[in-house]
């Protein structure tokens, strides 16, 4: 009686087409088919198939989000996948930080009160647990402030920038007694220079602050509301 026959095994170019096609939205089975055998962890830590990964499925999923505490303590990051969090929590200095923006694989942390304004900022990797410190832009105190991160490259397809120069632009209110009037101020901090650009302001004659905001392009989008009638606004520089 002749042996059976043995199952033709699967040639590497078909495994990469399969693995290739595993949906994103659950990271921890790429994990686990890494352990399968040799042969399909190196495929998987390929950076030539990490980068077809990448643009096969295009949008990154959501693998979470950053919680405010309001009782002072580091944001929380809360994962919306079956594993557990990816993401360490961060060793700062326990003071009372605020996570204002989380874009290009880098969160912007706030240190102070939300409704007082930041006194500092760190950008955070939280791949990398790489902090980049900064002080706030202004000397003057603001009644309210919000801020965004974001990559610095041109053309960049944000895929995998993490570690690349980047800018923090920030918006804040205050009451000008001389000029009786709200006055919104803005500007844009780059990690190549190490500096804040100069301000640019906008005289809203009402009590005005920032909620929200929107990239689109290489045009970075606020959203202000307050006494007055909501306005949109593009900050006063692009974003790259």
């Amino acid at each position: 009686m002749a042996p059976p026959r043995r199952q033709p095994e699967l040639i590497e170019d078909a495994i990469s087409e399969i693995l290739l096609r595993a949906l994103p939205d659950e990271p921890a089975e790429l994990v686990r088919a890494s352990l399968a055998c040799k042969l399909w962890r190196r495929i998987l830590t390929d950076p030539v198939f990490l980068r077809r990964y990448r643009e096969f499925h295009r949008t990154p999923p959501l693998l979470g989000f950053f919680h405010n505490l309001k009782d002072g303590r580091t944001p929380r990051f809360v994962p919306t996948t079956t594993a557990s969090s990816p993401v360490p929590q961060p060793e700062f200095d326990g003071h009372d930080w605020w996570a204002y923006d989380c874009r290009h694989g880098r969160v912007l942390l706030g240190l102070g009160s939300r409704r007082d304004g930041p006194d500092g900022f760190v950008v955070w990797d939280p791949i990398t647990g790489d902090q980049h410190r900064l002080p706030r832009p202004y000397g003057d105190w603001h009644l309210y402030g919000t801020s965004a991160v974001l990559c610095a490259v041109a053309s960049c397809n944000h895929r995998n920038c993490h570690a690349g120069p980047f800018n923090v632009v920030y918006m804040g209110s205050y009451y000008d007694d001389i000029a009786g009037c709200w006055i919104i101020q803005a500007s844009v901090y780059s990690s190549e220079t190490g500096m804040w650009a100069k301000s640019a302001s906008l005289d809203f004659n009402c009590t005005c602050y920032s909620t929200s905001r929107a990239l689109i392009g290489d045009v970075l989008y606020f959203t202000i509301l307050g006494d007055c009638a909501s306005k949109k606004l593009p900050s006063p520089v692009e974003a790259h």
